[in-house]
């Protein structure tokens, strides 16, 4: 196999003590190095702030290009990878592709597809690099934002066997401190969606919803995890559950929460049965979502052998360094090792 130099830019959160140490970018780059290759974290935010002695990541942001510029000088990668990294401009994309032409440049995205903004710049990006990946599989949503057909594929949200580490599934609901559980911000309509599933919820299911939802602190880091693997069963709410979610899409939440082995609830309309099949609870409405909630609290088998399925689909299906084989031989276009069980792009 060949070993890769792999430069991710991203912003890697080196400000917050590395507090968001299980976000996207660090997924991919423990499944580069479990494959055994060599990978350079560049965050683009924190060299911004690191390079102007007022510590402003927009007026640092000049000299970030230039640096980052440099390091593909002399680290001389096979392929350069960017995520949410906004500082960057498109220029220096530019003119890293004209004086290292031998750069493989690649971007992704987790971000929802209705951000029109969000996905003006990563068409824009599109144009720049050779392939792109989204969090969702939605063919006339791929076809509207793609400047060329098949620039653009869907990627699964990885899991990371080293950071989700509970097995919620073996606890009985009994051992757990709670029946359901939603945590997250309340942006859009979701302090809205939390309202009224906890109106609906009969007083004997034991519920917390907090991280930002309804005025409450925000939870972070290991907290963040260890939070999700208190509860037997969690809901991963759309931002806005009035309007269909795109085939295949979610945030990089349902990661954590397929990843420590908690039952998922999530809407019908992203069908993501068809990628967790069996491991996954979908929900038409909030009233639907209460019933499934308060059935599988009766019935804690059924709720414990869903929430396995979902866990050991989410570890061998879209384990992170899986994941990451995906996107190189994508990128590279190579014959796919396995039968991913995903929607791969046109002809693969």
């Amino acid at each position: 196999m060949t070993s890769y130099r792999i430069v991710i830019c991203a912003d890697f959160g080196r400000k917050t003590l590395l507090r968001p140490y299980y976000s996207t970018e660090q997924r991919l780059r423990a499944g580069f190095i479990r494959l055994g290759h060599n990978v350079v974290a560049f965050s683009d935010r924190d060299v911004a702030r690191e390079s102007n002695i007022f510590r402003r990541s927009k007026l640092g942001a000049p000299a970030m290009n230039a640096k980052l510029l440099e390091l593909v000088g002399h680290y001389k990668p096979h392929v350069l990878l960017f995520g949410h990294s906004d500082l960057v401009t498109n220029r220096t994309i530019e003119r890293i592709a004209e004086q290292y032409p031998g750069v493989m440049l690649a971007q992704y995205n987790v971000d929802p597809t209705e951000r029109a903004e969000t996905m003006a710049d990563f068409r824009r990006r599109a144009e720049r690099v050779k392939l792109s990946f989204i969090t969702t599989a939605e063919p006339e949503v791929l076809t509207a934002i793609a400047p060329r057909l098949g620039s653009i594929v869907f990627f699964p949200n990885p899991v990371e066997p080293s950071y989700e580490t509970a097995r919620v599934f073996e606890m009985p609901r009994e051992a757990l401190d709670y029946d359901a559980m939603f945590l997250g911000t309340g942006i859009v309509r979701r302090t809205e969606q939390v309202e009224e599933i906890d109106r609906l919820l009969p007083p004997d299911i034991r519920r917390f919803f907090g991280g930002g939802v309804r005025g409450t602190p925000r939870v972070r880091s290991t907290a963040f995890l260890e939070t999700i693997a208190r509860s037997a069963q969690n809901i991963n709410l759309p931002l806005d559950d009035k309007v269909d979610v795109p085939f295949l899409y979610s945030s990089d939440r349902i990661a954590l929460l397929f990843g420590q082995g908690t039952l998922v609830h999530t809407v019908a309309s992203a069908r993501l049965e068809a990628l967790y099949e069996d491991g996954v609870v979908p929900f038409a409405n909030r009233q639907q979502v209460v019933d499934h909630v308060v059935e599988l609290a009766v019935d804690d088998a059924r709720r414990r052998k869903i929430a396995e399925t979902g866990w050991r689909i989410a570890h061998e299906r879209t384990r992170s360094d899986i994941v990451a084989q995906y996107m190189l031989e994508s990128l590279f276009e190579q014959p796919f090792s396995r039968d991913y069980g995903w929607p791969t792009g046109p002809g693969r």
